[in-house]
C-alpha cells in the first residue's frame, strides 16, 4: 500500500511562491503522473492450519484480480512503480454467534490494518486500521 504526504515550508508570504506551489501540485497530480491502471482486488480465506490470526489471500479466484504490475508476495501487495495511488480496503466478516451464549463468554475481536513499507523508512508505517467486537450480547 502507498500514501503520499506533502510538506510545505513557507518562508515568506508572497503571491509568486503560492503560484509555484500550485504549478508543482498540478504537475504532480496530472494525468500522466497518476497511476490509474494499477488495481488489485483480493479476497481472503481463513485457514487455521496456516495462521491463527491472519488470512490467506486468494488470487485469480472469484472476483480477485491484479493489474498494472501489482502483485502479492508473502501476504503483501507489491507496488513496483513509483506514483500516486488511491488506497482503500473493505472488509466483511462472517461470524456465527450462538444465541444461548453465557454472559461471561469471550468476545470475538476482529481487526483490520493496512501498513506501508518503504525502503526510505526502513520499517512499516500504519496507514489505517479498524477493530470491531462480535458476539456481544445487548443489554436487556
Amino acid at each position: 500500500a502507498a500514501t503520499v504526504c506533502f510538506t510545505l515550508n513557507k518562508s515568506q508570504n508572497n503571491q509568486e511562491s503560492g503560484n509555484e506551489l500550485r504549478l508543482a501540485l498540478r504537475d504532480t497530480f496530472s494525468k500522466e503522473n497518476v497511476t490509474s491502471r494499477a488495481a488489485i482486488h483480493l479476497t481472503g480465506a481463513y485457514n487455521p492450519n496456516v495462521s491463527a490470526d491472519r488470512l490467506d489471500w486468494k488470487r485469480n479466484q472469484d472476483q480477485a484480480f491484479a493489474s498494472g504490475g501489482l502483485k502479492v508476495e508473502d501476504r503483501e501487495i507489491i507496488i513496483p512503480t513509483d506514483g500516486i495511488y488511491f488506497v482503500y480496503s473493505q472488509v466483511s466478516f462472517h461470524i456465527s454467534c450462538k444465541t444461548d451464549m453465557p454472559e461471561d463468554h469471550d468476545v470475538v475481536h476482529m481487526s483490520h490494518a493496512v501498513s506501508r513499507y518503504s525502503d526510505s523508512y526502513g520499517s512499516y508505517k500504519p496507514l489505517f486500521s479498524a477493530i470491531r467486537s462480535a458476539c456481544v450480547q445487548a443489554p436487556d
